[in-house]
C-alpha cells in the first residue's frame, strides 16, 4: 500500500476515468453520504526559495475540494481545477481507506497498476522534453 501523499499524487495524475471507475466499484456495496458537495475554491500557491531559503506564495489556483463519508468515516479531496466528478471520486477513495473498507485489497492493486501507467506517461513526458532542450556553450578564448 502506498501513503496517502503517493495515493493522492497518482490519482492526481491518472486520468478521471479510471478514478471515476475505482470509486462507482465502492459506491456498488456501500453508501456514500457527501458532506460537502464538490465545489471551486482557489489556493494560495507557496514555493520555496531555495538560495534565501525561505518560503514564498506564488499566487492563487483553482482548485476543487469535496468531503464524502462512509460507515461514519470522512473522506476528502482537493484538486487543480474544476473536475467535480473525480474529486469526488477521489474522496471516495480516501473514505474507503480510512473506513479500512475490505475493497482496499483490489482497490491497493488497482492504484499500483495506475503508479506504473503514470510512471511511464512522465517517462514519455520527460523524453519529449528532452528533445528540445537546447545546449548553451561558454567560448572562450576566441
Amino acid at each position: 500500500m502506498v501513503d496517502k501523499k503517493e495515493m493522492f499524487r497518482i490519482m492526481a495524475k491518472s486520468h478521471r476515468d479510471r478514478i471515476i471507475e475505482l470509486a462507482g466499484e465502492i459506491e456498488k456495496s456501500h453508501e456514500v453520504v457527501v458532506v460537502k458537495k464538490p465545489a471551486k475554491t482557489l489556493v494560495m500557491l507557496k514555493m520555496f526559495e531555495p538560495v534565501a531559503k525561505s518560503e514564498f506564495f506564488l499566487g492563487e489556483m483553482l482548485a476543487c475540494e469535496a468531503m464524502v463519508s462512509i460507515d461514519n468515516r470522512q473522506g476528502m479531496a482537493i484538486t487543480q481545477n474544476d473536475d467535480f466528478e473525480k474529486v469526488l471520486s477521489m474522496a471516495i477513495i480516501d473514505a474507503a481507506y480510512n473506513a479500512q473498507l475490505e475493497e482496499c485489497g483490489w482497490l491497493n492493486g488497482r492504484l499500483e497498476e495506475l503508479k506504473e501507467q503514470v510512471a511511464e506517461d512522465e517517462r514519455k513526458e520527460f523524453g519529449r522534453n528532452m528533445k528540445s532542450k537546447v545546449q548553451f556553450r561558454v567560448m572562450e578564448g576566441q
